[in-house]
């Protein structure tokens, strides 16, 4: 059980999807033991390389899936996400829920029925736009010095801070701020064992990540 709660915990860090195989293996893990799994799949629709695999195809009755249309639609702000889990489990859930949120707003509520009735290919065309933001800031990234593991889902890249720039990722992230004007987030916010790392999202505008490459090459070339 140790062992592959580190092997997700290290592929979840770089956005590194688990095969199947990898799945059934856990699955198998969990059933024996009588455990439940809690899988937070909100990044389920922006899978690259490979298709998403959920666990709980497996194992139905033992699985709490939460997920939500923040990602897949871009309804962030909306606050709206939702929960798939055995019946037997969801009164309970509902009383937790009962107590932290009130109620979901008629605006939230009606964008996500148009998510899920007319919006439910919407999602591909993002899908393809992060898949090539990817390869733009992997390639040039790389270029830069930088080292890191292809993202397969989401829109962020964990990023090895390049040698001649210490391991100090706050001290890079501040200065890269400061001189570049580019957002980055230190690794170590994540933990301990991501000290020397850098976050980079890829969330935005093709014409905007062009800049920050622009900008980070200068930065580099200057040092």
């Amino acid at each position: 059980v140790f062992a592959f709660g580190a092997k997700i915990m290290a592929k979840a860090s770089t956005n590194i999807n688990l095969t199947k195989a990898e799945l059934t293996a856990l699955a198998e893990v969990i059933k024996k033991h009588h455990l439940l799994a809690i899988c937070d799949e909100i990044y389920s629709e922006l899978t690259y390389d490979q298709e998403h695999f959920s666990l709980a195809t497996l194992l139905p009755g033992q699985v709490i899936l939460i997920s939500g249309l923040s990602k897949s639609h871009a309804m962030t702000g909306y606050r709206l996400g939702y929960i798939a889990a055995p019946a037997s489990l969801l009164p309970n859930v509902a009383k937790a829920h009962s107590f932290m949120v009130t109620c979901v707003d008629n605006i939230a509520q009606d964008a996500a029925i148009e998510a899920l009735t007319k919006g439910l290919d919407d999602p591909k065309e993002f899908k393809a736009a992060y898949q090539r933001r990817r390869d733009f800031m992997v390639d040039n990234l790389t270029k830069l010095g930088f080292e890191m593991a292809v993202p397969q889902g989401a829109f962020y890249i964990f990023a090895k801070i390049p040698e001649k720039f210490g391991s100090g990722d706050f001290a890079f992230a501040k200065d890269v701020a400061k001189k570049a004007r580019v957002g980055l987030i230190p690794g170590s916010v994540f933990g301990k064992g991501s000290a020397g790392y850098v976050r980079f999202s890829y969330a935005e505008a093709d014409d905007k990540l062009t800049e920050v490459v622009k900008r980070l090459g200068e930065y580099v070339a200057q040092l």
